[in-house]
């Protein structure tokens, strides 16, 4: 008897024992989830917790059973939509929070674009020049742009789904059609742009034999290089991290960026065109300097702009014609020739040239050392 009362109470201690043991457990799961807040219906999560990545912030967001299930998500976030939110013709859903960041008129997306083909050409007007008067750009939905394609016996498809360009032949004239993915963020319609533009002077300035030796990877981390050179320039935050996190190049991206840091955007331009390997190579990017010779490299005249042209011969002094303020790469044009910090350029200075190096840039001014002389200025810009 004394035996059969201990094992009972033996028994029921463990039985109580296990009961705690859940109880602990299920409070534990409740606190866990108390104070959580779905981010699509905005409503305490009582029961599991789920999380998924906002494509935009690159935030972990907690959502709760229910919105998990919902059919849509909005494609630039990539998060469930309840309501609020906008369906595009060719069926993609933006949310709420997004939906004022799209551009969705092609109007305005076309001036867009008009400003960053501006912008583009006076940032590398020393490196490449970019089609102009042979290049249209369109704006097309996703339907339309992914029938594109399908399309056989274009130049150069490129894979990244926000923009394609085409290559044709008109009244003997080759002619670029560049065809842009409507309804995207501004930061993204910009860089797409640059790298659609990127294509362009490919297929003009490097001949047909590099061309079909460089691989494709390397034909999209050159335009993507000049799309992250170009949203660092502008201060493009967001666009910069996309291209950073985009894996279609197989990391050819991060070489191009490491290449130029190392040697120089004309290095890198120099061996699009004349190198003698077919895509960048980790620990080698000294192989960016191996080039055939002697270079096959298409000779583009610069472009003429309207409110920039040189006279025959050069101001009488140093000029500062404008500075494209940036805290962490500035650019200044003097006397019409662009520099960054260090650089040393030959400027026109009456009927001939000068090399001079710039040694620092602010907001409003420049300093500048004549390297023959070794003469210091600060140039600021006329006001009157």
């Amino acid at each position: 008897m004394p035996t059969e009362i201990l094992d009972g109470q033996k028994r029921g201690t463990g039985s109580r024992f296990a009961v705690l043991l859940f109880l602990v457990f299920f409070v534990a799961q409740m606190a866990f989830a108390a104070g959580d807040v779905c981010v699509v219906c905005q409503r305490e999560i009582r029961f599991k917790v789920f999380s998924r990545e906002d494509k935009l912030n690159r935030t972990r967001c907690f959502l709760c059973e229910d919105c998990l299930k919902l059919p849509d998500n909005c494609y630039l976030c990539g998060l469930p939509v309840l309501k609020d939110f906008t369906r595009l013709p060719d069926g993609r859903v933006i949310c709420k929070r997004d939906i004022g960041s799209v551009i969705l008129d092609d109007k305005e997306a076309g001036l867009i674009c008009d400003q960053v083909k501006e912008d583009l050409d006076r940032q590398l007007i020393r490196f490449i020049v970019i089609p102009a008067t042979n290049v249209t750009v369109q704006f097309m939905d996703r339907v339309r742009l992914q029938e594109l394609y399908k399309i056989i016996g274009n130049d150069f498809s490129c894979p990244n789904t926000l923009g394609c360009t085409e290559t044709k032949i008109k009244a003997g004239r080759r002619v670029f059609e560049i065809s842009l993915l409507s309804g995207q963020l501004r930061e993204n319609l910009m860089t797409t742009c640059v790298h659609e533009y990127a294509h362009t002077w490919i297929i003009e300035n490097v001949q047909p034999a590099r061309r079909k030796k460089i691989s494709k990877d390397a034909v999209e981390g050159f335009c993507e290089l000049l799309s992250y050179l170009f949203a660092e320039q502008q201060g493009l935050r967001v666009a910069q991290a996309d291209i950073l996190a985009n894996h279609y190049t197989r990391g050819q991206i991060h070489l191009f960026i490491e290449a130029q840091h190392q040697f120089g955007l004309n290095e890198v331009v120099d061996w699009m065109q004349s190198g003698t390997d077919a895509y960048l190579i980790t620990n080698n990017l000294a192989g960016v300097r191996r080039l055939d010779t002697p270079k096959t490299v298409k000779t583009v005249p610069p472009p003429i702009y309207a409110t920039h042209s040189e006279p025959e011969s050069g101001p009488a002094t140093l000029v500062l014609n404008g500075i494209t303020w940036s805290p962490t790469r500035p650019m200044a044009m003097i006397n019409h020739r662009n520099f960054e910090v260090n650089d040393e350029v030959k400027v026109p200075l009456g009927k001939t040239n000068v090399l001079v190096r710039c040694l620092t840039i602010q907001q409003d001014s420049v300093t500048i050392q004549v390297v023959g002389t070794g003469e210091k200025q600060q140039l600021r810009m006329d006001t009157r």
